[in-house]
């Protein structure tokens, strides 16, 4: 049932990021399937030694992943159209995730790349 997920998953994206992933983790599998179908695949490099990380740092290392430091080492905000209507409803203030459900992938990569920011009170809000 995961891995048919994550094969979703990595289908609807642009991108993958991982985060954290220990070998053997569903984020890996959700890596594979986004290789394998294109996509850019991105992982955060964790401590050196950890299990949690030991994963994501093969990623970065064997070179399946580019190692994702910061906003500006994803690649996604070049490919952002001139017209945003999301950001564009965001402008007129903060609106809460059920508002922007349809919106979901817009809404990663503009909080990835800094363009957008979560409220303490879980609304997002254009910078």
């Amino acid at each position: 049932m995961f891995a048919k997920r994550n094969a979703t998953i990595a289908a609807l994206a642009r991108a993958v990021v991982v985060v954290e992933a220990p070998h053997g983790s569903g984020a890996l599998t959700t890596a594979a399937d986004g290789l394998t179908l294109g996509r850019e695949v991105y992982a955060v490099p964790g401590p050196l030694g950890s299990a949690a990380s030991a994963g994501s740092n093969e990623l970065i290392a064997s070179g399946r992943a580019r190692a994702l430091t910061g906003p500006g080492s994803l690649g996604l905000h070049a490919t952002a159209p001139e017209h945003d209507e999301v950001l564009e409803r965001l402008a007129a203030g903060p609106l809460s995730p059920d508002a922007l459900r349809a919106d979901a992938g817009r809404i990663a990569e503009l909080l990835l790349s800094g363009r957008a920011t979560r409220l303490a009170d879980g609304r997002i809000a254009r910078t």
